[in-house]
């Protein structure tokens, strides 16, 4: 599942990072559901609505624009 999530983030990394800007977004179902300045609010709200194992947090920064995989 975190595999569709890192995967969305990958193809609309530079649309993300111009969105989202030095923010932490929360990715659920293949879209952007939250986003945050803080990493802590951005895990809190996602563990009050979600599942662990079911949502992605990534730190939209445009120095942070690479392509790896999650591990497995």
């Amino acid at each position: 599942m975190l595999e569709q999530e890192f995967q969305y983030f990958v193809e609309h990394q530079y649309e993300l990072v111009k969105s989202y800007n030095n923010k932490y977004i929360v990715i659920k179902d293949q879209q952007v559901v939250a986003d945050f300045y803080s990493v802590i609010s951005a895990y809190k709200f996602a563990l009050k609505n979600f599942p662990i194992g079911s949502f992605l947090i990534k730190h939209c920064v445009e120095r942070e624009l690479t392509f790896m995989q999650p591990a497995q």
